[in-house]
């Protein structure tokens, strides 16, 4: 439960690290992107936390949250890279 938390912790911090900086004006279509992925990741998040023994509702949040990521590559590096990498690659029980 107690990763549960932490993951989704983790996963708000970069969706709004994401909105923040997703307001480019040199490419408004990454920026639309962005929020739409950003719009999934915390509606797959609000079903996965209501059920957090899911395993559906939990391998649904982390391919939002990675189609998040993907969507917005120049936001994430280094670190924030590295620990979405790990969550992401964390198995659902």
């Amino acid at each position: 439960m107690k990763n549960l938390f932490n993951g989704v912790k983790i996963a708000a911090l970069f969706v709004a690290m994401g909105l923040a900086f997703s307001c480019s004006k040199s490419d408004p279509v990454a920026a639309t992107s962005c929020e739409k992925n950003a719009e999934k990741v915390s509606e797959a998040g609000t079903a996965y936390a209501s059920d957090p023994t899911s395993t559906a509702k939990c391998e649904a949040y982390k391919s939002a949250v990675n189609s998040f990521f993907k969507s917005c590559p120049a936001y994430y590096s280094g670190a924030a890279k590295d620990a979405l990498d790990e969550f992401l690659k964390t198995p659902c029980n």
